[in-house]
C-alpha cells in the first residue's frame, strides 16, 4: 500500500531535513487555500473576450465511413475553419475541446444556486498559474477529490462518509461507490446535497479539473480542401453505469424544504422506514437540516426539537440492518 510507505518516507525526510523551529507539518484537518480567486457579478454586462488560441469551427459533415455491419463506427468529420487564419502541414494535429451537455450545465447551476447570466471573474492566486478553459462536470472521481470535498461536510453523516473515502481503510468503499460505477462529480454533488451547498465557488476549480483537449490527426490537405479540417474519429459509446444521478428521500426533503417545514408547523407526522446504516440517518439528518434552517435554530435546538417529536410520536422510525 502506498499510504504506509508515504508515512515512512516523510518520517525519514523529516529526520534528514527537519523543519525550522516553530514550523509544523500542515494538518489534514486544515482546509487548504483555493488556487483561484473568484468574484461574481450579476449586474454588469460583460462581453467575453475571445481566446486567440481557440476557434469555434462549424461541423459541415459527419459521415460514417465503415459499413453499417462493422463493429466499429468510424466517422469522417469535416469542420469549416474559414476566417480562422489556420494553416497546417501533413502530420499536424488539431486540438478539439469537448463541451458539457446542457442538461449537466443546468443541474450544476441548480446545485450551486447559480444563474446562467452570472458574470464570474477568475484569477489565479499564484502568479503564472494557468486558468482552465472549461470545467469537466462529468469527470471520473479519485481519492484526491474526497480529500478536499469532506472539509465542506454539511452534516455529520455526510462528512464522516466523505472522509472515509479519503482514508486508507475506506478505499474498498471508494471503489464500490465511485470507481467501479464510474460515478461523476455531478452525481456525487447530488448524492451529498448538504456538503455541496457549503462549497465556496472558488473551490470548484480545485474540485473539478479542466476539460482535457482531444488531439486528432488531420486527415486532409489544405490545398485540396481550403478552409476545412477533416478528422477520422472512432466513436466510443461511453456512459456511466449510473444512467442518472441517484436521488434518494433526503434529496427530495432538501429540495422541498419549505413544504416540509410547513407540514411540520401544521402538525404533520414523520415516518421513516429503511436501512439503519445509511437510509435512516441520512433522512433524519435531512429533516434536521430543514428544521435548523427554516426554524432559524442552532444545531442543538434542532436536535432537541427532533427528540421532542420522537417523544410525542410525531417522528416514528422503523429501521433494520
Amino acid at each position: 500500500m502506498l499510504d504506509p510507505w508515504l508515512v515512512e518516507f516523510w518520517k525519514i525526510v523529516m529526520d534528514l531535513y527537519p523543519l525550522p523551529n516553530g514550523c509544523l507539518p500542515v494538518s489534514e484537518e486544515i482546509l487548504p487555500a483555493p488556487k483561484y480567486a473568484v468574484n461574481c457579478d450579476t449586474a454588469s454586462v460583460v462581453t467575453p473576450r475571445p481566446s486567440s488560441e481557440l476557434f469555434n469551427a462549424t461541423v459541415v459533415c459527419n459521415q460514417r465511413v465503415t459499413s453499417p455491419d462493422h463493429f466499429q463506427d468510424v466517422r469522417l468529420i469535416k469542420m469549416n475553419i474559414e476566417g480562422s487564419g489556420m494553416t497546417f502541414e501533413p502530420g499536424d494535429v488539431v486540438v478539439v475541446y469537448p463541451e458539457n451537455c446542457e442538461e449537466d450545465i443546468y443541474e450544476f447551476f441548480r446545485l450551486f444556486s447559480l444563474k446562467a447570466d452570472m458574470h464570474i471573474s477568475v484569477a489565479p492566486m499564484e502568479e503564472g498559474a494557468p486558468l482552465p478553459h472549461f470545467l469537466a462536470a462529468p469527470f471520473s472521481l479519485d481519492r484526491s477529490f474526497f480529500e478536499l470535498f469532506w472539509h465542506f461536510g454539511g452534516s455529520d453523516l455526510e462528512k464522516e462518509r466523505l472522509r472515509e473515502f479519503s482514508t486508507t481503510g475506506g478505499q474498498e468503499d471508494l471503489v464500490e461507490y465511485a470507481i467501479r460505477p464510474r460515478r461523476t462529480v455531478l452525481e456525487v454533488f447530488t448524492d451529498f446535497p448538504h456538503t455541496t451547498a457549503n462549497v465556496p465557488l472558488a473551490y470548484l476549480f480545485d474540485l473539478i479539473p479542466p476539460i482535457r483537449p482531444r488531439y486528432f490527426s488531420i486527415a486532409n490537405s489544405l490545398r485540396c480542401h481550403p478552409g476545412q479540417i477533416h478528422i477520422l474519429a472512432a466513436i466510443v459509446n461511453f456512459r456511466t453505469k449510473l444512467k442518472k444521478p441517484r436521488r434518494y428521500v433526503q434529496h427530495q426533503i432538501a429540495e422541498h424544504e419549505d413544504k416540509v417545514w410547513q407540514l411540520l408547523c401544521d402538525g404533520g407526522v414523520l415516518y421513516i422506514a429503511g436501512n439503519a446504516k445509511d437510509m435512516v440517518p441520512s433522512v433524519r439528518d435531512a429533516f434536521k437540516a430543514v428544521v435548523k434552517k427554516s426554524g432559524s435554530l442552532t444545531d442543538e435546538s434542532a436536535e432537541e426539537l427532533l427528540k421532542n417529536l420522537e417523544k410525542s410520536r410525531r417522528l416514528q422510525i422503523e429501521a433494520w440492518s
